[in-house]
């Protein structure tokens, strides 16, 4: 069974009813897509500012200095996981695929 609101969107309704109901579905849609796309703006607004920052942060001195810091950190955790013979094979394939 269809509704009347179906009927009107479908323009299947009378014709004062479909008329009526045109201009304010045309309305209702072109705020239903300013709203998608202020939301769509924000966050790649907010995923930019985001990548930014990590960029930032990455390039500053204390991260380059702690690298080597967090390298060892990975290494421990990755023998404790897999065992040192897995470890090391799977550094020296890492190493060779980078060239």
């Amino acid at each position: 069974m269809t509704t009347e609101f179906q009927s009107r969107l479908a323009g299947r309704g009378d014709g004062a009813a479909s008329s009526d109901a045109t201009p304010e579905i045309d309305g209702l849609r072109r705020e239903l897509d300013a709203l998608r796309n202020g939301a769509i703006d924000r966050w790649l607004t907010m995923a930019l500012e985001e990548g930014r920052q990590v960029r930032d942060f990455e390039s500053s001195l204390s991260w380059r200095v702690t690298r080597p810091l967090r390298l060892a950190g990975v290494v421990t955790r990755s023998v404790r996981a897999v065992g040192f013979a897995s470890t090391v094979r799977l550094a020296i394939s890492r190493l060779r695929s980078r060239g």
